[in-house]
């Protein structure tokens, strides 16, 4: 019974392994490729032809805004009312928040009142040295006069005495009033001329009281405008940490960015950054636009960073298109290249565990296609360049590749045309 079962087991190994020797298998897999080749799979080709295409950097970043600007009170204060919102664009000068205004009222009426009582009394002190003024004003006149007239009075006496009429008495007595009458004069002078200063002074801090209450005035003025917040430029709010209601003190505010004009800053490798100039398109993509928009090389800097040059794309966004963050990929051309193969990367091929590349050509019958193993060049984002035994007017397949093997049979579809 044992022995029975030993050969039965014998009789099943034999033949497995008859079925899985090299002889079978190459039988099997020749059946495979025959039924392969023999089943016709529909495709669709396109003519090949040579073409000229530009040479460009790939790049890749995050937009930015131009300019971020954080905007908050000269003065702490109590947050009255908030007037915009996380992303409201605003215009430039447009009122943001305002602070209440109770404390900075009862602090001008009282320093205004207290100016306005300096102007008074300035001017209290400046009319009685105007009255002042007046007075020795027409006491110098006075004494002009009474010098005039005692001078005539000696000089009419020296000429009596002269002429034997007046007497010494007489002379020494008009002398003596004569001399009083300058030394008077001079006296009412010095008195004017004091008067005068005192004068200038009183006018002095009158003026000077009018201007502190002018300076105070605009001062308050000023003050109340700071406790209106506007924008400094016009752009996007983007982040609000006052609240109504609370004390901002100085930390706290609006913040805009400026995003009339987007910054990609990218890295350029040395080799190809003599290469690119300032003002040069860019062509940039995004991920959910159907059509690449243009933008534009605005600075390259000189001093590299591991190799790399930093460079900047500004991209205009006028119509408030992107915004901060925004994940794009760009294009910059460095050379432009003439008569080359270019095909949709969609059409190529790639053997990965033999490390090599190919598309299918439409053989010249028009019944079978063959494998042509190509070397890849520049590449634009979607086409890239292939090198290898082609030529022009080549029909290669660009659907329907992926179900396709050396040699086999297909059935044309359509025909894409360049």
């Amino acid at each position: 019974m044992k022995l029975l079962k030993y050969v039965t087991l014998l009789t099943l190994v034999i033949i497995l392994v008859s079925a899985c020797s090299p002889k079978n298998m190459r039988a099997d897999k020749e059946t495979v490729e025959v039924n392969k080749t023999a089943e016709a799979i529909p495709v669709v080709t396109k003519d090949l032809v040579k073409e000229s295409v530009n040479e460009e950097v790939y790049v890749f970043g995050y937009l930015e805004p131009t300019d971020s600007y954080f905007t908050t009170p000269f003065s702490p204060g109590i947050v009255e009312e908030i007037f915009v919102e996380v992303g409201t664009h605003v215009k430039k000068d447009t009122l943001l928040f305002q602070l209440e205004a109770n404390s900075l009222d009862s602090s001008k009426d009282k320093d205004l009142l207290q100016k306005e009582s300096n102007i008074v009394n300035a001017k209290s002190s400046l009319d009685l040295q105007m009255l002042s003024l007046k007075q020795r004003e027409n006491d110098l006149e006075l004494r002009a006069m009474s010098l005039t007239t005692t001078k005539n009075n000696y000089e009419v006496t020296v000429d009596l005495f002269n002429s034997g009429i007046s007497t010494q008495v007489e002379l020494d007595g008009a002398l003596n009033n004569y001399e009083q009458a300058q030394l008077n004069y001079s006296q009412a002078q010095l008195t004017y001329e004091s008067t005068q200063l005192n004068y200038n002074s009183a006018q002095n801090s009158y003026n000077n009281a009018l201007e502190n209450n002018s300076i105070s005035v605009n001062d308050y003025e000023d003050k109340y405008d700071d406790l209106l917040v506007v924008a400094p430029i016009g752009g996007l709010v983007t982040e609000i940490t006052v609240q109504e209601g609370l004390m901002n003190q100085g930390s706290t505010g609006v913040t805009i960015i400026d995003d009339s004009i987007m910054i990609l800053n990218v890295n350029i490798m040395e080799k190809y950054i003599h290469e690119i100039e300032v003002g040069q398109y860019v062509r940039l993509s995004f991920d959910y636009m159907e059509n690449e928009k243009i933008g534009t090389v605005s600075s390259i800097s000189l001093k590299a960073k591991a190799g790399y040059y930093p460079v900047e794309i500004q991209l205009e966004n006028s119509d408030n298109t992107y915004t901060s963050g925004m994940y794009v990929e760009g294009f910059i051309q460095t050379k432009r290249i003439e008569h080359v193969f270019m095909i949709d990367k969609t059409s190529l091929m790639v053997d990965v565990l033999n490390q090599e590349s190919y598309i299918y050509i439409l053989n010249e019958d028009g019944e079978n296609v063959r494998k042509v193993i190509v070397e890849l060049g520049v590449n634009d984002g979607k086409r890239i360049e292939i090198k290898g035994d082609l030529a022009v007017g080549d029909k290669i397949v660009v659907i329907g590749q992926d179900f396709v093997v050396d040699g086999q049979l297909v059935v044309i579809q359509d025909t894409e045309e360049e």
